[in-house]
């Protein structure tokens, strides 16, 4: 069996990869980060979109 259908069937990485990835990158984890929330958007991202999607709706992109 491959190496990447082993992974699939048993569901899961080995525990060697989850403590590596949580060493590494466990601040990207923290579910509130000003920065980098996990699995979320900052504030500042979900402005933007808002302020687009206005923009679209009165139509200035129409207009440049």
């Amino acid at each position: 069996m491959k190496h990447g259908e082993k992974l699939w069937t048993n569901k899961r990485f080995p525990n060697i990869v989850n403590q590596y990835l949580m060493k590494k990158w466990r601040d990207r984890f923290y579910l509130f980060d000003e920065k980098y929330p996990f699995f979320q958007v900052t504030k500042e991202k979900k402005l933007l979109e808002i302020k687009l999607a206005r923009l679209k709706q009165v139509g200035f992109w129409a207009k440049i």
